[in-house]
């Protein structure tokens, strides 16, 4: 089980307007919950503590698939039910 840490520092930076559209791309294609979230996996990759990263990529590569499984069974189930 994940522990969670009270996070109470802010970090922050500024990035052009395509910088911010490349961030904001490739948190959604690694499964951050945000920008900052992606921002601070890169952190610490950077220091040595990547290992987390592998398992909560796995993690949300099997809730996309469980999503995709429910949405073809409410597919399966709306097209039955118009036959």
């Amino acid at each position: 089980m994940t522990v969670f840490q009270k996070r109470t520092r802010i970090v922050s930076f500024r990035v052009s307007d395509d910088e911010y559209r490349k961030l904001q791309k490739l948190s959604r294609q690694k499964g951050a919950h945000s920008i900052s979230d992606y921002a601070r996996q890169l952190a610490c990759v950077a220091d040595g503590q990547h290992h987390q990263l592998p398992a909560l990529a796995a993690q949300v590569t099997d809730l996309y698939t469980r999503i995709d499984q429910i949405l073809t069974e409410i597919k399966n189930l709306t097209l039955s039910k118009q036959t």
